[in-house]
């Protein structure tokens, strides 16, 4: 089982990096380090190990590492219209991306981010009409009228401020 990791704080900077602990063979590790260099790390370790739910990502900063698409739900049946307001652009939601945020960066259509995780509310989009479902409820408190891109994916046709 992976367990959640913290990062440190210097005196004289904010570092960003990630953090991944995984277990394997009934041994674990945890490396802390830069995002590209997790980058190249995280899919060995996905390789490496039998079940992808022993390897836990945390991402500190600005830092990310691109979710397992293969530990997420099967997509869902229907297809949903996402407009986005800033843009004016009107995509279709097929479920072939695991959240809101993969879409519209696979779109061309960027979003401020910062965990991918739901907790730091860096993608925070105001959500003008529509609903959006998590897989778990986020780390980080939702105002009315919000939604976390990062973590979420349709539950209904959408318009985004974004």
């Amino acid at each position: 089982m992976c367990k959640a990791v913290t990062t440190t704080t210097s005196a004289s900077s904010m570092w960003t990096c990630c953090a991944v602990r995984c277990r394997w063979g009934g041994t674990s590790g945890i490396c802390v380090a830069p995002p590209p260099m997790l980058a190249s790390l995280v899919p060995a370790l996905r390789a490496w190990v039998s079940d992808p739910r022993d390897i836990h990502l945390e991402a500190f900063g600005p830092a990310s590492v691109p979710a397992d698409p293969s530990t997420r739900s099967a997509p869902p049946p229907v297809a949903w219209e996402v407009r986005l307001a800033r843009t004016g652009r009107t995509l279709v939601w097929d479920g072939r991306d695991a959240n809101l945020l993969d879409f519209a960066e696979r779109n061309g259509v960027p979003l401020e981010s910062g965990c991918r995780v739901g907790s730091c509310g860096a993608c925070q989009t105001r959500l003008m009409s529509g609903g959006v479902r998590y897989p778990d409820p986020p780390q980080h408190t939702i105002p009315a009228g919000c939604c976390l891109p990062c973590i979420g994916t349709p539950a209904s046709a959408l318009l985004l401020d974004a």
